[in-house]
């Protein structure tokens, strides 16, 4: 008789998007989840990673530093299904507030302009 595994899959949610990992194996560490994830790229902190791991409503949550060679110690705790691993993204505080201005800049001069367009129209 041969037992198989169902259901046997890690989340990755934060900056390399959503992803859903399945485990292939018991003994995968959260490391190599990650790094089946895509890793961590610059626009995330490789200091902040947490670990869910049990019900939502009381988890147990684990906080990973991958930026020192303890915190990458730490990390080799084996995965288990209904992990959910968040990676921190960066936030880019000057390029959010300039999206955000642009966008109210645009919305001004688009009526500025309809407006002038209005009134030298009717003359």
């Amino acid at each position: 008789m041969k037992l198989t595994y169902l259901n046997k899959r890690v989340i990755v949610l934060g900056e390399p998007g959503g992803m859903v990992i399945p485990l292939e194996n018991e003994n995968t560490s959260v490391v190599e989840i990650v790094a089946l994830a895509g890793g961590i790229s610059i626009d995330g902190k490789a200091h902040n990673l947490r670990l869910i791991r049990g019900d939502l409503h009381q988890p147990e949550v684990f906080m990973i530093d991958l930026s020192t060679v303890a915190g990458m110690r730490h990390s080799m705790m084996s995965a288990q299904p209904g992990d959910i691993i968040y990676i921190e993204p960066t936030r880019k505080i000057i390029t959010e507030g300039a999206r955000d201005f642009m966008t109210i800049f645009a919305i001004v001069v688009n009526a500025i302009t309809l407006y002038y367009l209005i009134v030298n129209v009717n003359n």
